[in-house]
């Protein structure tokens, strides 16, 4: 379909203050028969009609405006965004005789009520008048005016949209950033509690060790009567069999054991990505800086500054 693509960039006139911000994807005409097109011609036109915000459909008086294409196509994208579709009797002043235009006005109507849903739909006729004299002379009722003013309201709504959302992602990227960066401080600093009660908890179970050690050893040498007045204590401790001083120090590394894992510390974040994440918050906070400057200067060209204000 790329191949098929081409651009145009037009400037449009003063009286359009909008014009800069309107992009028409305009398709061919549809045809039935053998002719074949390069591209999946349904699916093109149902991306285009998804991306746009406005679906204009115009039917020509003379040509194959009601082909079985057409209709095919119409009737898939009424079905995925009713709506965004319009319709119009495009070249309305090419019918001139009232009576003849309401024949193809009611025609279209009847083929398009066969083919969509929605039965309230309106066809109004435009038309591209020659002249300033031919458009307040000619008879044709002439609804461009309105269709160009759906737009600029279109694009209005759009703007508006896109910088609140915009706004919108922001402040929720800001607080999530916010919440991992408060989360990470919190977490460093219950890692240094942990550390603190690790050490204590070592320490103790350090001396702890050091006593059963020593308490070992004066039993031994109090077996061998090298040690025979070391009070009633060390009497009590000298009582005690080496199997019990071999299930204490097992205790002791248990609990050491034990005391490592309650006190390990949780993983943080590295530096450099803190340090990005503070990047992103300063990006984040000059979006929404632009974000207001940006819809200031929509509402400038607008005329609507006052009223935003």
């Amino acid at each position: 379909m790329l191949e098929n693509i081409n651009c145009e960039v037009i400037t449009p006139p003063p009286s359009r203050t909008n014009g800069h911000l309107i992009t028409f994807i305009d398709t061919p005409g549809l045809v039935d028969g053998s002719f074949g097109y390069e591209f999946d011609v349904d699916k093109a036109m149902a991306v285009f009609a998804e991306m746009s915000d406005l679906v204009y459909v115009f039917f020509d008086p003379i040509g194959q405006a009601l082909c079985a294409r057409t209709m095919h196509i119409v009737s898939r994208i009424n079905d995925l965004f009713p709506e965004k579709l319009r319709f119009y009797l495009s070249k309305a002043d090419t019918v001139p005789e009232e009576s003849d235009r309401q024949k193809v006005l009611i025609q279209i109507t009847q083929n398009l009520s066969q083919h969509i849903r929605n039965k309230t739909f309106t066809l109004p006729t435009i038309y591209l008048p020659r002249s300033a004299e031919n458009a307040v002379k000619s008879p044709v009722q002439n609804k461009i005016d309105e269709l160009c003013e759906e737009m600029d309201k279109t694009i209005q709504l759009t703007v508006q949209t896109t910088l609140n959302n915009l706004e919108h992602d922001c402040k929720d990227t800001l607080a999530a950033v916010d919440r991992t960066l408060q989360e990470d401080r919190v977490t460093r600093s219950q890692n240094t509690t942990r550390v603190f009660r690790f050490l204590g908890g070592s320490v103790l179970l350090l001396a702890f060790f050091v006593v059963v050690i020593a308490s070992a050893l004066h039993s031994f040498l109090a077996n061998f009567e090298i040690w025979k007045s070391s009070g009633e204590r060390a009497a009590m401790l000298a009582g005690l069999s080496l199997q019990t001083y071999g299930i204490l120090l097992l205790l002791c590394s248990i609990a050491f054991l034990v005391l490592k894992r309650m006190t390990r510390r949780r993983p943080v974040l590295a530096r450099s990505r803190v340090m990005t994440l503070k990047q992103y918050t300063e990006i984040l906070h000059g979006a929404l800086e632009v974000k207001e400057q940006l819809l200031q200067e929509f509402f400038r060209e607008l005329g609507l500054l006052d009223l935003h204000k």
